[in-house]
């Protein structure tokens, strides 16, 4: 059992906790201070997602107020990757984090069929050590610069590097604490452009994000839906939810240039049927890559917090209430139109809308809106209704002419001259 247990610092990864009770414990074989923290000393050191964490947390100093809830949340990756699982996939992963088995938790992440390689050493950010030296009077392994295809600090704006200490090591059971010996900087600018650095650092911020806030779970279908309604909205994709594959690649391509693409290990085969990136929006069972959502987020201007917050709708015609456009109704050109059918036009490719007014008017209008003015027009007359054809009756029987009555009505003389018949 252990007699103190260091206070996490802001960002602290538990590794580097853990690294740096071995240090201040005096102990002089890894062996104690894995009997210190787990009662056993067979654990294995892991960086991103240790398991044990029940022994842990029995085995802390009287006192402690620690829970293995929150080791979990605040002071390792599981929030990074969990972020776009299932909720009960989440769950078992955080009962293979509490126990003693944690060897399987890569293979139900799918981190091991990834392209994004794992990290092969502690990376560190040369601003932030000069800064915790100062302030602390030691250094330590932050948690963000630990995640897998994370290449720049958000905070200072400047690449990482890498640190002389093994994520994986020779020793599999030993504790490395960050130190200015194993944190040497290299001198010299960064190597990308400007856009590629704004992309980077883009993207540490999203993960960034992942860690410091609390997301609730969602089934992979919620996120196929959100996805597929955007791209509906982008024209990368119709009505009925057909993603235009080839259309979505080169625009994503474009987007990010095949130079960053392939710096973080996420390069697309534009001649495959077969990618990561047709796979996020169209799989509904196959779990992917935070990284890869992070990315397509990017792509179809969705913060984290929206995706998670809000189911999309596909809405061409913007929000109702909508205007009816009976020019014989007292009501015409109020917003009265509650509700409307949006159907898939198979000629145009286009969302038809069907709006029907309580006064019987019933217009259809092609889609999507693009301008405040869309919405006062008609493509269609699908049915006047009583009140228009009322109106008729009785210009006619006030002897108005076909074409001023047609003006009047806002309908093409022939189609006056129809109903006046009837």
């Amino acid at each position: 059992m252990m007699t103190f247990f260091p206070s996490p610092y802001q960002d602290e990864i538990l590794y580097s906790v853990l690294a740096r009770y071995h240090v201040r414990s005096g102990n002089t074989s890894i062996k104690a201070t894995l009997e210190d923290l787990y009662s056993k000393t067979t654990a294995t050191a892991v960086m991103d997602l240790p398991s044990h964490l029940n022994r842990l947390i029995e085995n802390m100093p009287v006192g402690s107020r620690y829970t293995v809830n929150e080791l979990i949340r605040y002071y390792t990756l599981f929030p990074f990757y969990a972020a776009f699982l299932p909720p009960e996939q989440a769950e078992s992963i955080k009962k293979f984090m509490e126990r003693d088995k944690g060897g399987g938790v890569y293979n139900k992440i799918g981190l091991m069929a990834s392209s994004v390689s794992l990290n092969q050493y502690f990376k560190f950010c040369p601003e932030c050590i000069k800064e915790d030296a100062e302030e602390y009077g030691e250094l330590y392994w932050h948690r963000v610069h630990q995640v897998s295809g994370i290449h720049i600090c958000s905070k200072h704006k400047i690449l990482l590097q890498d640190s002389k200490v093994s994520i994986r090591g020779f020793n599999k059971h030993q504790y490395t604490a960050a130190t200015l010996e194993n944190c040497i900087m290299l001198n010299g600018r960064n190597g990308y452009s400007d856009d590629i650095m704004e992309k980077l650092l883009k993207l540490s911020s999203d993960v960034q994000t992942l860690l410091d806030n609390e997301l609730e779970q969602k089934p992979i279908k919620w996120f196929v839906h959100q996805y597929t309604t955007k791209l509906i909205d982008m024209g990368l994709a119709n009505m009925n939810g057909n993603i235009k594959q080839k259309e979505l690649i080169k625009s994503f391509i474009n987007y990010y240039g095949e130079e960053f693409l392939t710096l973080i290990e996420l390069g697309i085969d534009v001649h495959s049927d077969h990618n990561w990136l047709t796979d996020l929006v169209r799989r509904k069972n196959k779990t992917s890559h935070p990284l890869r959502h992070l990315l397509l987020l990017r792509f179809i201007g969705v913060t984290i917090e929206e995706l998670f917050a809000n189911k999309f709708e596909y809405k061409p015609f913007g929000n109702g209430e909508w205007p009816c456009l009976n020019p014989a109704a007292d009501h015409y050109l109020e917003n009265t139109i509650k509700e409307i059918e949006i159907k898939y036009n198979t000629d145009s490719k286009n969302p038809l809308g069907i709006f029907r007014c309580s006064c019987g008017f019933t217009y259809l209008r092609s889609g999507p809106d693009t301008e405040s003015g869309d919405r006062y027009k008609i493509s269609k007359v699908k049915d006047y209704g009583v009140v228009w054809e009322q109106r008729l009756k009785e210009l006619v029987e006030e002897k108005l002419s076909l074409r001023g009555t047609a003006k009047q009505l806002k309908a093409d003389p022939a189609t006056v001259k129809k109903y006046a018949k009837n």
